[in-house]
């Protein structure tokens, strides 16, 4: 997905598309059965929601048109770019509905991670409690959290391994190869 920081970009062309196509579909609200109320609607929407919006009905009204498509100024070019535009900007400024699902989901979410945190450190502590005699608690309920020295051991260990192993080379001065020490 790309950034908003792109918005002004596809609005400039996406206005520019929609003027010339306005423009087409005025004469054929004229002409052809394009409902001249749908026009007078389309013309009015001044913000980016409007414009994908309006992108979207003229590409939907000139798609159900092909014929006339292939005889006017827009070409298959101009209403392809139309829809890509307009899908381009949705992309850009989110849907309203899906963002608040989406909040609505990370918030679900974070509660049950803090549910786990605090049912489990419930049950490390039950486990004590019942286990102590035994010592074997730590065992039985492991930590959710790894010690910071463990990470690094892990890390260091991890980069140890990573590091291959080279034969002995000859010694330059010497042309012995180390093996006969």
């Amino acid at each position: 997905m790309g950034s908003l920081k792109e918005l002004p970009v596809l609005a400039r062309e996406g206005f520019r598309l929609r003027r010339l196509m306005l423009k087409y579909l005025e004469v054929l609200s004229h002409v052809d059965n394009v409902a001249p109320v749908l026009v007078a609607r389309l013309q009015r929407g001044s913000g980016y929601r409007d414009l994908v919006h309006d992108l979207d009905v003229i590409a939907h009204e000139l798609h159900a048109r092909p014929t006339l498509v292939l005889q006017g100024p827009v070409t298959p070019a101009d209403l392809h770019r139309c829809s890509a535009v307009a899908h381009e900007m949705l992309l850009r400024l989110g849907v309203p509905e899906h963002d608040a699902v989406r909040e609505t989901l990370l918030t679900a979410r974070q509660q049950l991670g803090a549910l786990l945190v605090r049912s489990h450190a419930q049950l490390r502590r039950a486990l004590d409690y019942l286990r102590f005699e035994e010592g074997d608690a730590a065992t039985l309920v492991p930590s959710l959290y790894v010690p910071r020295d463990i990470r690094r051991r892990r890390k260091r260990a991890d980069d140890a391994e990573a590091e291959p192993v080279l034969p002995d080379a000859p010694d330059p001065t010497t042309g012995d190869s180390g093996e006969n020490q």
